[in-house]
């Protein structure tokens, strides 16, 4: 038995109220991206294209967001979509031009496998931890650098 659908209600049980709580402090749409990428596992190697939604800053160093990634390659078709949180380091703008971040989140994650792979579909619940850096380009423009790894039956890095 999957342990997936237990991880995923204690999670929602942390996250919920608190953001019900606090969510007139600043869980609104501040932004969207484009994501592109590599899936480096070795059971799935993929290209991956897709996007996020912020969702700001319910406090002062942690964002939201809710990317939806779809993965092409390696005899499959790959689609995660998730909420993540990020914790915002403390970083000095003299002294560095990169912000760095860690987080997780849950997803859903669905690979569909080419018949010839002899696989069947796969939909589970997956947990998300991630590391990266934003690099500010202009105030209302950025780019990133990112690393996760999904932990479900089918974990994969990317």
């Amino acid at each position: 038995m999957s342990r997936a659908p237990i991880v995923l209600a204690a999670v929602l049980a942390l996250l919920l109220p608190s953001t019900r709580v606090h969510a007139q402090d600043g869980i609104r749409l501040s932004g969207y991206g484009a994501r592109a990428g590599v899936s480096l596992d070795d059971d799935l190697t993929q290209f991956l294209l897709g996007g996020h939604l912020d969702l700001g800053r319910p406090w002062e160093r942690v964002r939201i967001q809710t990317p939806l990634v779809l993965g092409l390659g390696d005899d499959a078709i790959s689609f995660v979509v998730g909420g993540e949180a990020h914790y915002l380091f403390a970083v000095d703008p003299s002294e560095s031009r990169v912000d760095p971040y860690a987080g997780g989140g849950i997803g859903l994650l669905h690979i569909n496998r080419d018949e010839d792979a002899g696989d069947d579909d796969d939909t589970e619940v997956a947990l998300i931890l991630l590391g990266g850096l934003d690099v500010p380009m202009r105030t209302w423009w950025k780019y990133f650098v990112e690393a996760k790894f999904l932990i479900a039956d089918n974990s994969i890095f990317r």
